[in-house]
């Protein structure tokens, strides 16, 4: 299991119970979704386009811009690696905090912005500026583009908008880099300031009130 699905399967852990209708929104291939799928039966997975591996049995749905599904639908709502993507952060979150159940969670993973590969690129190229090309996404044929990145207090002041969630809590994924053929280098992140600072991946979980 690569090292961010298993980051999500300890979200799971203590995210998703076993009779939880679930939504992973920006789903992709589904290989996340999967993860998921492990801790609840009944997931279903949006996007634009159906580009789900049949290996994993999952259903899919159809989505447009901030229209994901019925209000109060799910038990847990997921999006990982999708915020950063999308024109308007807060409409999105929104949306996804509309389709959760009162008492539902939201979860969000998203790269952090000050994490220390960007730091080494602005030491050697300058300041990085967003949008961002960060890569080539080869299923989709497009690249990859980030329209903005987060600090935890970032996510934390988003969060914070929205009038009918709150913020259960904030997690942090390793600290170090992802290095070509090799894989990722680093230390496991822990609740630590420093440490969540410079993470690779920041995680926020959100409450339905």
């Amino acid at each position: 299991m690569e090292l961010y699905a298993k980051y999500i399967d300890q979200l799971c852990k203590e995210h998703v119970k076993n009779n939880s209708l679930a939504f992973d929104c920006g789903c992709g291939n589904g290989f996340h979704t999967s993860v998921m799928k492990k801790y609840c039966s009944k997931v279903i997975g949006g996007d634009f386009d159906n580009r789900l591996d049949s290996k994993y049995e999952i259903n899919f749905r159809k989505i447009g811009i901030n229209s994901c599904g019925r209000e109060n639908e799910f038990e847990v709502v997921t999006a990982f690696d999708v915020i950063e993507h999308v024109e308007d952060d807060q409409a999105f979150l929104t949306e996804l905090v509309r389709i959760a159940k009162p008492g539902g969670e939201i979860i969000i993973g998203t790269p952090n912005r000050n994490r220390l590969s960007n730091k080494i690129i602005s030491l050697f190229k300058g300041k990085i500026i967003y949008p961002y090309k960060v890569g080539y996404h080869f299923e989709s044929g497009g690249d990859i583009l980030h329209l903005r990145e987060y600090t935890e207090k970032d996510l934390e002041n988003l969060a914070k908008k929205i009038e009918n969630a709150e913020i259960i809590k904030t997690y942090s994924s390793f600290l170090g880099l992802y290095v070509p053929k090799i894989g990722p280098i680093g230390i496991k992140s822990a609740d630590i300031k420093f440490l969540k600072a410079y993470c690779q991946h920041l995680f926020l979980v959100l409450r339905k009130k």
